[in-house]
């Protein structure tokens, strides 16, 4: 009994799960597995610290992005 119930709870759920980590996945992938490769290619290109400040671009991008998005806390979400 107790693995049915499991199994169709997990069905309820599992489009919704795969929705929300197959972008993450994707992206750790993209970004960070080719992370090695494009530090590699900056350094011998540019500079040693041209990575760094890459990086710290994208930081501050993202930092940006994270802080001028709305606050839902009080807002009602399915209308």
């Amino acid at each position: 009994m107790n693995a049915l119930v499991g199994s169709s709870f997990l069905s309820l759920f599992l489009p919704a799960a795969v929705m929300l980590v197959l972008p993450y996945a994707v992206a750790v992938a993209v970004f960070g597995g080719t992370a090695p490769y494009l530090q590699n290619w900056i350094s011998i290109t540019y500079s040693v610290t041209a990575f760094s400040v890459y990086v710290i671009v994208l930081l501050l991008i993202s930092t940006g992005v994270a802080l001028t998005l709305p606050e839902t806390r009080a807002r009602d979400l399915t209308a």
